[in-house]
């Protein structure tokens, strides 16, 4: 090898360079390890959480769409609460979909979004008409 010039190209990894192996070498054939179910669940006690404040959030955005929309936006608002005490209590590696941040930032994030959303539902007037 001289200088300035590249070697040359040699597999790592545990076999050939061939094209069926790809995907062992690269760790993309997990499916094979793994039954069907455990693909669905969620990985971590964040993860359900998180499950947990969306499916809050989607049936508050129903009732802001098909009735009292005052209680769907505090539904809205208890679930972002929610999600912050939850980031509080767990730990880092169990917060999954929660952990954006820092634990401190979270779950100040969560938590001015939750009081806005409450304090804002009891405090935007009827509007007449409406």
């Amino acid at each position: 090898m001289g200088r300035g010039r590249l070697g040359l190209a040699e597999p790592r990894g545990s076999g050939p360079d061939d094209p069926r192996d790809a995907a062992r070498q690269r760790r993309l054939d997990r499916r094979e390890e793994r039954g069907p179910l455990s693909e669905r669940r969620p990985s971590t006690f964040g993860g359900l959480i998180y499950l947990v404040v969306v499916a809050t959030t989607v049936v508050g955005l129903c009732l802001v769409a098909f009735g009292p929309w005052r209680r769907g936006i505090a539904l809205v608002g208890v679930g972002f609460l929610f999600a912050s005490g939850m980031r509080l209590i767990i730990n880092e590696g169990e917060a999954g979909m929660l952990r954006v941040r820092g634990r401190w930032f979270d779950v100040a994030a969560l938590a001015t979004v939750g009081v806005a959303l409450i304090v804002l539902s009891g405090n935007i007037p009827d509007q007449p008409g409406l």
